[in-house]
């Protein structure tokens, strides 16, 4: 496994814990959302609401926002220490006065970390077994199966495409497959009845049912069930997503009984809750479920919340009012943001203002180019006179001349750190100079030509790295050549 390797890989699935973490918070908020508005809220907009929990967890970067709520709750960074460190395939040769050092310590190949990530790859490995054979297998079953021909039937399957203004090819097939009406793929979609299910059931039943899983056509529910599906595979540790889309997904058939009686006539309520009681009582059991399947019957814990909103399901004009989307918008401002970093916060004031808090930590903050490269270009030294002199003994004198010049900061921000690492037994590079009267900016430029070595800016730290170590720390967020 090569170093390059092991270092996107822990980059992606740090990523993939904060993600979950913060879709976590995400997901509790849209939970306190259904109880405090549970009368305000259709079915529909509390389905609708849980995608914010899918925006959050595919989000590769989220905007910083004051209105954020992780301006409350922060991301917690465990303590990375120096001392006792195992052996890695680079060594830190200065570290100023020690937070360098530490960035270098958290962005190495980590074995606990690379332990936690294979045990959670094997985990994907195995969901996605769970679903992948069972999918293949059904595909190939229902493949060789013929549709449905009896007129009647199609001819009010047509009726309530009509109802719900859908174009889209729908064929439908029995399959003994299937225990109860599920609704299959979303590029060639099929509606798949249990054996003999037209001749059960009357007419109107079949209308009831038809409705829901046209619903799903409509509202794209295929396709948002792979995501889910993808998603809980890839954050299985995490209840909090299993949760979010149990839920997520008793609120979408919710929603599709909410679609299907407002193309009914006023007062069949309760034919609609009949039917659905019928296919339970006929049905051989709950339908697996599966990212390729949509069906009227799938949570049976969820069914005496779904009756008790069919029953007291009325009409209404105003299905997109003005709470709901209010919600939405606010819970999109406040959770799919991110927190608001001092380093932001200082880039905002004027040029002669003096900043009030401290310099944000490399864990925590995101780096404010313009501030460290102008004092980086402030920093005159009165001479660099070295000759075949190692690189890093270069920098520490670099590092505690910047101190000495740097009046103008206060005492605890004088100055530039910096870390110098290299691989496991390269040469040390020495450099010769002579050089007058020239910043902190143009000597680190001078230094790259010398030596062929490259620096990045951190949120405190200049970091000057030989050129074999492939990718930038984590932290360093931009290179200056």
């Amino acid at each position: 496994m090569t170093l390059f390797w092991m270092e996107n890989f822990n980059s992606f699935f740090g990523w993939l814990i904060h993600t979950s973490f913060r879709a976590s918070v995400l997901t509790g908020l849209v939970l306190l959302l259904h109880l405090i508005f549970r009368r305000q809220l259709s079915a529909r907009w509390r389905y609708i609401l849980w995608f914010t929990v899918l925006l959050c967890l595919v989000m590769p970067v989220a905007p910083s926002s004051r209105l954020s709520v992780f301006n409350l709750l922060k991301w917690p960074v465990p303590a990375v220490s120096t001392e006792n460190a195992p052996a890695t395939s680079w060594r830190i040769i200065h570290g100023g006065s020690g937070s360098a050092a530490k960035m270098f310590v958290k962005c190495r190949p980590l074995d606990g970390q690379m332990l936690a990530g294979m045990i959670w790859l094997a985990g994907v490995l195995a969901l996605m077994a769970q679903f992948i054979i069972p999918v293949i297998r059904l595909r190939m079953r229902v493949v060789s199966l013929h549709s449905v021909t009896d007129s009647t039937v199609l001819k009010l399957l047509a009726e309530c495409k009509d109802v719900l203004r859908l174009t889209t090819p729908l064929w439908v097939v029995e399959s003994p497959a299937i225990r109860s009406p599920v609704l299959m793929g979303f590029i060639r979609p099929r509606l798949l009845l249990p054996v003999n299910l037209t001749q059960q059931y009357s007419l109107q039943e079949l209308r009831f049912i038809f409705l829901h899983e046209l619903a799903h056509v409509r509202h794209n529910d295929i396709v948002a069930n792979w995501l889910m599906t993808i998603l809980q595979t890839l954050h299985w540790f995490n209840p909090f997503i299993w949760l979010a889309f149990s839920r997520m997904r008793a609120d979408r058939e919710a929603a599709c009984d909410e679609r299907a009686l407002s193309c009914s006539r006023d007062g069949e309520n309760r034919e609609y809750g009949n039917t659905i009681l019928k296919l339970l009582e006929n049905s051989t059991g709950i339908q697996p479920p599966l990212p390729v399947l949509a069906g009227i019957l799938e949570t049976k814990q969820q069914l005496k919340r779904r009756f008790s909103m069919i029953a007291n399901y009325r009409k209404t004009t105003a299905s997109w009012g003005l709470i709901p989307v209010a919600l939405f918008i606010v819970l999109a401002s406040v959770g799919l943001t991110a927190e608001q970093n001092q380093t932001t916060l200082a880039a905002a004031r004027p040029e002669g203002a003096t900043a009030k808090a401290e310099s944000p930590s490399v864990e925590s903050n995101e780096i404010n180019e313009k501030i460290l490269v102008r004092k980086l270009k402030s920093i005159v030294l009165p001479e660099l006179q070295f000759k075949d002199t190692n690189i890093s003994d270069v920098v520490s004198y670099m590092h505690k001349m910047s101190i000495q010049i740097d009046t103008n900061s206060r005492a605890k921000e004088r100055g530039v750190e910096f870390a110098v690492g290299m691989k496991r037994g390269s040469k040390i590079p020495k450099v010769t100079m002579s050089l007058k009267n020239i910043s902190l900016f143009s000597a680190l430029n001078f230094l790259t030509q010398a030596t062929g070595w490259k620096y990045w800016i951190t949120a405190d730290n200049v970091v000057f790295i030989s050129k074999d170590i492939p990718d930038r720390p984590m932290g360093a967020l931009d290179y200056v050549k």
